[in-house]
Order: structure tokens, then sequence, then C-alpha cells
């Protein structure tokens, strides 16, 4: 699934699904990247990852790593 933000912004995502904690509370767990488009010719992409609480819908964890720098 791609998503496009505008002209310099696009964001894919890999894999969304449901996981319950230990707690029994149940979080959406997304994953994708994203790629920002700097110039003509340099793109910065990052690889993120999200926890959404299921029930209130806010983000509970977002982790993320630069994956390329052109």
């Amino acid at each position: 699934m791609m998503k496009s933000y505008g002209n310099k912004v696009k964001v894919s995502f890999s894999k969304t699904e449901m996981e319950t904690n230990a707690c029994g509370r149940k979080f959406w767990f997304v994953e994708g990247e994203a790629t920002v488009r700097r110039s003509l010719f340099r793109k910065k992409t990052w690889h993120f990852v999200y926890y959404v609480d299921a029930d209130l819908g806010r983000i509970s964890m977002m982790r993320g790593r630069k994956i390329s720098n052109n």
C-alpha cells in the first residue's frame, strides 16, 4: 500500500497487524518506510515502526532509523 503526502514525501506501509501484550491490551503494529525528497537528486529514507493503542487511538511507541542518504 503506497500513500503520497504531498510532492516531497512518500510513505509505504509494509505491515499492519493487531497484537496483544502481556497485560491484555491491544495494539496496532504498523511498519513501513518514508522517503523525503530533498532536491531533484537527493532523497532520505527512514524505516519506521509504530505501536498504536487500539482503544485510545494514540501512538504509544515509535521507532525509526535512517536507511539511506542519497
